[in-house]
């Protein structure tokens, strides 16, 4: 009997045991990533539009200087190149940027720019509502700045304005300073950034687009008052999914600084003193906010979810989601780039 060698043939070894993946956790990993790349997004965009701003504001001025060669505009005139000049960049880089990040982003124009209908009572309660958030803050920040000064601390910014007793420089400063940041800024702010984080909650979009918009204003005196005010404008966009209120409620505090601007550097011509001023507006603000409370109450009793954003529906808790923005790289360096420039706007008037 021949010898035969004994073959042992090993079987096809069994692959190791691996586990199926967590389906929370894989939704959870995939949010936080796509948090992130938001974050990363909105903060890119809001420190290319504050610098191209002023790149643009400054070109333009040099341009201007260049080629207005020895012309000499009338005292009662000389405001407007300035004004429009504002006007041209701030329309030009908000409005047209944001229009790009719409673009770049393949967001339908129509989830970003939102403007579903809402009826002229609501949206007339909604306006004086805003309004009187905004007057109300304006208010608590001049009492403040009054009470730091009375303490020695100097904190207000001596910005001459430029307006006077021309009809047209008054015009050309209301729509360049009131009308055109309304739709411009809100198109960015409430427009682009807000509906960008909507995805991860409401909550969480409306207090980042308010943030980035205090922050925006690049002066310590307009921030916290620009923040809250943004609270409220978000507010209205994510509870009528419009954004009609909130321009329209950016628009008549626009307007309000820019008459209070006007009148008061006009007293005297008018024949009123600061002191009278003082008093109108005090009366002024408090008869808004009484009326915006009145429509806040009448409100509520028609919807008892007023006051309530909607709920998040995605798997990151609270604490991950702010996370996610904090750390955002390009969110900090564009806070760090408008702190920074806030200082400078403080230091460059208290040296002039």
């Amino acid at each position: 009997m021949d010898n035969q060698e004994n073959l042992y043939i090993q079987p096809d070894a069994q692959p190791a045991f691996v586990p199926e993946p967590d389906p929370v956790q894989v939704e959870f990993e995939n949010e936080k990533r796509d948090l992130r790349k938001r974050c990363n997004g909105i903060g890119l965009m809001v420190l290319i539009s504050s610098t191209a701003f002023l790149f643009v504001t400054l070109v333009l001025m040099v341009a201007y200087e260049i080629f207005k060669g020895n012309l000499t505009l009338p005292a009662n005139l000389d405001s407007i190149p300035d004004n429009i000049i504002n006007s041209f960049a701030n329309a030009a880089v908000f409005g047209i940027f944001a229009l790009i990040c719409i673009k770049v982003t393949k967001a339908k124009t129509t989830d970003v720019l939102v403007f579903e209908k809402v009826s002229f009572k609501k949206l007339s309660a909604l306006v004086v509502a805003g309004f009187s958030v905004f007057m109300v803050s304006n208010l608590l920040t001049n009492l403040y700045l009054t009470n730091m000064y009375n303490l020695g601390i100097d904190l207000m910014l001596d910005i001459e304005t430029p307006v006077s007793n021309s009809f047209l420089e008054m015009l050309v400063y209301f729509v360049s300073t009131a009308v055109v940041p309304a739709f411009s800024e809100e198109i960015l702010f409430r427009g682009v950034i807000l509906s960008h984080l909507r995805k991860h909650g409401d909550g969480l979009a409306v207090f980042v687009s308010a943030l980035l918009f205090g922050l925006f204003h690049a002066n310590f005196i307009q921030i916290p008052f620009a923040f809250i005010g943004g609270l409220a404008l978000g507010f209205t966009v994510v509870y009528t999914n419009s954004m009609l209120p909130a321009i329209l409620i950016h628009l008549f505090n626009n307007g309000y600084s820019v008459i209070s601007d006007i009148l008061y550097t006009n007293a005297d011509a008018i024949g009123l003193s600061e002191t009278i001023l003082d008093i109108f507006t005090y009366i002024f603000v408090a008869a808004v906010s009484v009326v915006g409370l009145i429509a806040v109450i009448v409100l509520s009793r028609k919807d008892k979810n007023l006051l309530k954003l909607r709920k998040y529906e995605g798997v990151l808790d609270n604490k991950t989601r702010t996370k996610m923005f904090v750390t955002s790289p390009t969110v900090i360096i564009a806070s760090v780039y408008l702190i920074l420039e806030s200082i400078y706007t403080h230091i460059a008037v208290a040296l002039m």
